[in-house]
């Protein structure tokens, strides 16, 4: 089983996300409608828990569904069968790359805010992301992102994107690992889910992104 770090994980960013704690996404080849830019391809496990139960009964249930990234595009999720969307309206949490509130989540499993970080900024100039997050881990606790990140995977990249936009490096971004990495940092050699734990399911049953 494979598992990526911080920094591997922007490396890859071009490609695939590889991490465990995601469904190993690949770039869509079918446009948003709205935007016309190529989205990532998700799982139905993803669209079925992040969107609000009350639009969760328009999902195709043989549709192929696509997120799609572009900051300034409302729509969430398309599909290959129809012109349907979802909007940003329609998920539960805000989607970390579309919206620019502070109570936007940056780590959907442990719930870490922008306005966290913004507050770590204003106060020593750099922030310390993923250290809160492994800070927040239990002992062989492990990610859910594909049920819980809109995305559908790994929040690595996003918040190495949105850090970059504040001109700023999160100060534990890549830090010294001794024992296998994860997008969250480093865990026991025994744990190979995402976060520490054996497997995904490990994970809390509310979902800890």
């Amino acid at each position: 089983m494979s598992s990526c770090s911080p920094t591997d994980s922007v490396a890859k960013a071009d490609t695939q996300d590889t991490c465990d704690c995601g469904t190993g996404q690949a770039r869509s080849d079918i446009a948003c409608p709205v935007c016309r830019t190529l989205g990532m391809t998700v799982g139905h496990i993803t669209p079925e828990n992040t969107l609000r139960r009350q639009v969760r009964d328009r999902l195709l249930p043989d549709a192929t569904y696509h997120f799609c990234d572009t900051p300034s595009c409302d729509v969430v999720y398309y599909n290959d069968r129809d012109s349907s969307v979802f909007g940003t309206q329609d998920l539960v949490h805000k989607v970390t790359v579309k919206d620019d509130a502070p109570d936007t989540r940056l780590c959907y499993c442990f719930k870490v805010l922008k306005q966290q970080a913004l507050d770590d900024l204003a106060r020593t100039g750099t922030t310390h992301v993923f250290q809160t997050i492994q800070a927040k881990m239990k002992p062989g606790q492990s990610c859910f992102c594909e049920k819980v990140n809109p995305r559908g995977d790994t929040c690595t990249k996003d918040i190495q994107d949105w850090l970059a936009q504040q001109d700023v490096a999160s100060g534990d971004s890549a830090p010294a690992q001794e024992s296998e990495s994860t997008c969250c940092g480093p865990v026991p050699a025994a744990a190979t889910g995402c976060c520490g734990g054996d497997t995904v399911q490990d994970a809390p049953k509310t979902g800890c992104c």
